[in-house]
């Protein structure tokens, strides 16, 4: 099982390429990037469409208008494209096996069970 969807990849692979040479931001367009990957350009369209609402890219205007990153590479943290695309969600659910730990003969100390 997957932790996470497709979608974060694909996002991420588009992210790494409108990163250009010396780190700087260069523009592309979703029908390109869906030709590079691969992917219907509409299941692309969407993920920017989540990617520009977190504001990790933005529009570019004209006729051969894209994206480009919002902001340098160095301050988008993968946990950033993440929760942008698949959204806010734990890595597993939390079942208090602290409280329940054999050395603690049923009785845990309060700082096992703190935070």
């Amino acid at each position: 099982m997957s932790l996470y969807s497709a979608g974060v990849e694909y996002g991420i692979h588009c992210l790494i390429f409108l990163v250009g040479a010396g780190g700087d931001s260069r523009e592309a367009s979703v029908r390109d990037l869906a030709q590079l990957q691969g992917v219907p350009q509409d299941y692309l369209a969407k993920i920017f469409t989540k990617l520009a609402k977190a504001h990790l890219v933005v529009a570019t205007e004209g006729v051969r208008g894209g994206f480009r990153l919002a902001r340098p590479a160095d301050e988008v943290s993968l946990l950033d494209v993440v929760n942008a695309i698949d959204g806010r969600k734990s890595i597993f659910d939390c079942r208090e096996i602290r409280g329940r730990c054999a050395l603690f003969d049923g009785a845990p100390p309060a700082w096992a069970l703190d935070g």
